[in-house]
């Protein structure tokens, strides 16, 4: 049986993964030098809060913090590349640093600190403890 080569057809989706690819390596470069520079901790902080297992908080500061050591939610993923994508481009690590904290449902406690900026409530219970807590940054 003789094999015939597919015609080539132009895939969207690949081009736009390229393009992430890109886009991403930009971000980690800009992000390495950044930290050079500067510490994370003078940034602004946008606390993402989610239910959770406590074990699992931490501070995200560059790209490769968004899997290591276990991949985070993938709101975060998204909110990092939407920030990317503005017309004044935000990078992760550079701009701002991710406080990451997970509690457990039914006690949802978390931390804000002088530098938070904006809080991420990536669930109903945590956005009606924010809002109950009446926490003095925008949710």
């Amino acid at each position: 049986m003789k094999r015939t080569k597919r015609p080539s057809r132009p895939n969207k989706t690949t081009k736009t993964t390229v393009a992430q690819k890109r886009t991403k390596k930009r971000q980690v470069k800009a992000t390495a030098a950044a930290q050079k520079k500067k510490g994370s901790s003078a940034l602004p902080r946008i606390l993402a809060i989610a239910i959770g297992d406590p074990a699992n908080n931490r501070t995200i500061d560059s790209i490769f913090a968004l899997a290591l050591p276990y991949q985070c939610r993938y709101y975060i993923s998204g909110m990092v590349d939407q920030l990317m994508r503005q017309s004044t481009q935000r990078i992760l690590g550079a701009d701002y640093v991710i406080d990451y904290q997970e509690c457990w449902e039914g006690d949802e406690t978390f931390t804000v600190t002088t530098d938070t900026k904006l809080v991420l409530c990536m669930s109903t219970p945590v956005m009606n403890a924010a809002v109950a807590a009446n926490v003095q940054v925008p949710i």
